[in-house]
């Protein structure tokens, strides 16, 4: 992830994650209940809004669910 995030940019690298499959990571969040940790919990906070597309928003809503 950090590498990712070196590479890409912080938000550059959270599109990049909402455009692929759920990954082994997202699921271990899952098990473990830390859903807020998943970067699409990221995305859908109210102070981070205008750097993602109403779309970027739907999947992570959609994810979480």
């Amino acid at each position: 992830m950090l590498d990712l995030m070196e590479r890409l940019g912080a938000v550059d690298a959270a599109r990049h994650l909402l455009a692929q499959p759920p990954s082994d990571g997202f699921a271990r969040l899952f098990e473990l209940g830390r859903l807020d940790l998943a970067i699409g919990s990221i995305v859908l906070k109210p102070e981070w809004t205008g750097l993602f597309s109403d779309e970027e928003r739907g999947v992570a809503r959609r994810r979480l669910r």
